[in-house]
């Protein structure tokens, strides 16, 4: 899966994965997009995209705005 060209640009850090965690791995960068006020939209360690809260992650890299 191509996670830039599906809007999945951003870079974060998991920081907390209190509840997921079989989904989640702290300190791993995953690919995901805003999709609303605080969730975010996550690839997790299943391939999938899910909705996660903001809070899980730390922003590691944005796209630049071009």
């Amino acid at each position: 899966m191509n996670e830039q060209a599906n809007g999945y640009s951003l870079r974060l850090r998991c920081i907390d994965n209190t509840n997921y965690p079989v989904s989640l791995t702290i300190g791993k960068i995953y690919a995901g997009k805003i999709i609303q006020r605080g969730a975010l939209g996550v690839i997790d360690d299943s391939g999938e995209a899910y909705a996660y809260s903001k809070r899980l992650f730390e922003i590691v890299d944005e796209p630049s705005a071009e």
